[in-house]
């Protein structure tokens, strides 16, 4: 009897490990997901003040005050959920941002305009698949009965990036219009200093 006992007990052993273990992976994975957001977040809020300054385009500067705005109440919204998920926040850049504010505070005018535009192009690429990857794999653990698992702090950010991925897709696509908009116009001014 001892023996046949020793069985469930092991399995019970081996279910509750895996369990141990993907809890300890979801809060790494939602730990790096906070940071990334975070920092992100604060980028977009430090370099849309410096679209404010440094632009020249009205969209520029305009789409500068929207980063303010959207990523100020974001980071606002994210606050609490990394709190609870016992999440510590960056509060500083991280290298590759501090570079890229860098570079930008260094430029005026059109220069200004399109290296912004541009980063904040590829920036919106990042962040929204980060976002989008969020949703569906979580969304795809729940539908197996995993997300209940994962305790109400890993619900809230999932429900914090459906919630956030809409406004950083129409980001994404005005920063793309802006663009090209932007495209467009260094391609009139270059056709008006060297006529064909």
């Amino acid at each position: 009897m001892k023996r046949s006992a020793i069985g469930p007990i092991v399995m019970a052993l081996a279910i509750a490990m895996a369990s141990v273990v993907a809890y300890a992976q979801a809060a790494a994975d939602s730990k790096a997901f906070v940071n990334d957001l975070t920092i992100a977040g604060l980028a977009e809020v430090q370099l849309g003040k410096l679209a404010a300054e440094h632009g020249s385009s009205p969209d520029v500067k305009s789409f500068g005050q929207m980063m303010v705005k959207d990523h100020t109440q974001a980071a606002n919204e994210l606050k609490p959920i990394a709190t609870e998920l016992k999440v510590q926040q960056p509060t500083q850049l991280d290298q590759k941002h501090k570079d890229l504010a860098d570079k930008l505070s260094k430029l005026r005018g059109g220069e200004f305009d399109r290296e912004y535009i541009n980063a904040m192009v590829m920036g919106h690429e990042e962040v929204a698949m980060k976002l989008r990857a969020r949703v569906e794999q979580k969304t795809a653990a729940h539908g197996e009965g995993h997300a209940a698992a994962s305790g109400s702090g890993e619900q809230k950010l999932t429900q914090w990036a459906t919630m956030v991925l809409p406004t950083v897709q129409k980001h994404l696509e005005r920063a793309r219009a802006i663009l090209q908009q932007l495209v467009h116009e260094m391609g009139k001014g270059l056709l008006q200093r060297y006529p064909q």
